[in-house]
């Protein structure tokens, strides 16, 4: 990993003190500080500690921080505080996927917007699990409103369960008994399957109806209980059930 050498010494309540001068209409604390030292940390590992989980999205790739960041990482928590980072759910964000991290190519914005509105190219991208269709929620968020445990879905996902399943069978229910209970019509399917986590589109399937297929645009998706949405005319399959 690189060794990085801070020109400047880092001193939090120096920089507070300087920055709400420079900037007395933001009001900052240390705990919005300490925060963008953890984003700075998280930043710099990705793009040069090959053992960081995200490494492959970022260093490998090619990925970089500017000099001028790696040199004075207070340059690194100005431009992120003047630009509101300490909102809750802001993330930094590069407006060309494949170039470094530099003021010119960053910005701060939700990461709501981050996940769904940016084109992922190469690769780019942690695939954070986001349900657009369900009020905009994050996976741990869309938990706590339907009041699972913030790991659960996370475990069903890891267990196999395809994201119907992990989303709409209620809590302490296993995958066998809510499909044996669809089966013997004791309980009623959702009525939207997403796709995949970052489509965006939720498809509407019914009993005997033929549907307009996302992928080759034509009216050839029918719905199988035992499996999914299926197109005839293309490889295209919405999985919902895995048992």
């Amino acid at each position: 990993m690189l060794e990085i050498q801070q020109i400047k010494p880092f001193n939090t309540k120096q920089f507070i003190k300087e920055f709400t001068a420079k900037y007395p209409k933001i009001k900052i604390t240390t705990e919005n500080v300490k925060r963008e030292l953890v984003r700075y940390k998280d930043m710099v590992y990705r793009c040069y500690k090959p053992t960081h989980k995200d490494f492959r999205y970022y260093g490998k790739r090619g990925i970089k921080v500017c000099r001028e960041w790696l040199d004075d990482k207070a340059l690194f928590i100005e431009f992120c505080l003047k630009n509101h980072s300490y909102l809750d759910d802001m993330t930094i964000d590069r407006i060309n996927s494949d170039d470094d991290y530099k003021p010119k190519n960053c910005q701060i914005i939700t990461r709501a917007k981050n996940c769904t509105e940016r084109p992922r190219i190469n690769g780019d991208m942690p695939k954070f699990r986001f349900y657009h269709q369900y009020g905009g929620l994050y996976e741990f968020q869309y938990a706590i409103k339907k009041g699972f445990h913030k790991g659960t879905l996370k475990e069903r996902r890891q267990a196999g369960w395809t994201d119907y399943e992990t989303l709409f069978i209620p809590r302490k229910m296993s995958r066998l008994s809510y499909w044996q209970k669809i089966d013997k019509g004791l309980l009623k399917p959702h009525l939207e399957v997403f796709e995949n986590s970052f489509s965006q589109n939720a498809l509407n399937f019914f009993d005997d109806k033929i549907l307009k297929c996302p992928k080759c645009k034509r009216k050839s998706l029918t719905f199988n209980k035992s499996i999914g949405a299926i197109c005839e005319q293309c490889d295209f399959i919405v999985k919902i059930r895995s048992v």
